[in-house]
Formats: C-alpha cells, sequence, structure tokens
C-alpha cells in the first residue's frame, strides 16, 4: 500500500508553524490485532514522529511503519501532507536550517533552484562565496555560477569591494538572501523540535 495524504493526515499531526509531526492513534484497521493496535499507541501516540538522521546533511526523518516501513524525509512527507502529492523533485529550506519543517520554511524546487540557497563551502579560504584570491594578478577575483556556467564579475584590489560586486550579483541573478552565508552546522535542532525530543 502507497502512502497517500488520506493516510498521511490519518496517522500525522502537522503544526505547519512549528513543523513538528507528532503521531496520532491509528485506527484497527492498520494492524494486526487490537492488541498490536493498543501496543502500538501506548508507546507513540501523542510523541515526535521521526527522529534525525545523516542524509548529505543533518535531516527530521520517519519510517510511517505498516504497510511501508521505508524511511521517508519529513519534509517531503508534509509536501504530501500539505500539497496531497509528493514533491516533483527536491524540497528546499528557505533558511538552510534543514531540521525546520516548518510549512512557510518549504520550498519545491528543481536542484538548479536549490543550488540559488546554498550556504558557503566547507572549502571557501575567503570567506565570501564567489570570491577568491588570484595570485598570478594579486587581485581578489568574483564569479558567480549560473545555469552550470562559471560568469567572471571582476578582479578588485580589496575583499570588501569583491564582495560587494558579488552580492549584486546574487540580486541579479536571483540568489536567495541567505546564500553563501556561513553555517553553524553543529546543531541544527530547533527550540519547537527540542521540546519534542
Amino acid at each position: 500500500m502507497e502512502i497517500t495524504a488520506e493516510l498521511a493526515r490519518e496517522i500525522l499531526h502537522y503544526d505547519k508553524e512549528s513543523g513538528s509531526l507528532l503521531w496520532l492513534p491509528r485506527g484497527i484497521h492498520l494492524f494486526g490485532s487490537l492488541r498490536a493496535q493498543r501496543i502500538w499507541t501506548t508507546k507513540y501516540s501523542g510523541k515526535a514522529a521521526g527522529y534525525r538522521v545523516k542524509y548529505r546533511d543533518l535531516y527530521w526523518a520517519m519510517a510511517i511503519g505498516m504497510p511501508d516501513k521505508k524511511c521517508h524525509l519529513a519534509h517531503r512527507v508534509i509536501w504530501l501532507y500539505m500539497t496531497g502529492s509528493w514533491p516533483d523533485d527536491q524540497i528546499d529550506h528557505i533558511d538552510q536550517n534543514p531540521m525546520n519543517n516548518a510549512w512557510d520554511n518549504l520550498r519545491s524546487v528543481n536542484n538548479q533552484e536549490n543550488h540559488l540557497n546554498r550556504p558557503r563551502q566547507s572549502n571557501n579560504r575567503s570567506g565570501v562565496t564567489g570570491v577568491y584570491w588570484h595570485s598570478q594578478v594579486k587581485k581578489w577575483c568574483a564569479r558567480i555560477k549560473v545555469g552550470g556556467k562559471n560568469i567572471h564579475i571582476g578582479l578588485f584590489a580589496g575583499l570588501a569591494d569583491a564582495a560587494k560586486a558579488r552580492e549584486k550579483a546574487n540580486i541579479r541573478f536571483g540568489f536567495l538572501p541567505g546564500h553563501g552565508r556561513d553555517l553553524q552546522r553543529k546543531e541544527y535542532l530547533s527550540p519547537n523540535l527540542q521540546r519534542y525530543m
């Protein structure tokens, strides 16, 4: 049996402001016996649905259980719950916090659109996304990648000027305000989710 929006709404409570998911009591039709239903209800009903999982990054995930025992990323289940269908491609967390599943923090995107909201990468040495020291000309070089193509913005004597030019390019090409931001990735869990742990 496939997980549908109807099933997700029957077994989960989603708070669209906090992003939390709680297990609802399940009907007997989802169990093989009344005993199994009672055991499940006692153990899980009203508790946080899911757990933290490392999948390229730290995300909230869940195993729905019967009939589907696969692990699902919570933001994808939430998309199904809210829209009635699975996302076509990727779900982006607008604030770049993959543990924040509040509805206004989620958007359906393709891979290219998702890259418009990437945090600063760990291998960045200048501290500014798209800016690096060009040792041959002894200047700061600013560039931006759009649609898989690198676009040269310019060479600058100072890092601040290169950073400003890159920021203008971000706006021009539709990058989100958080693109290139330095994230502290050690602890994503929002206070809203911590209280359910």
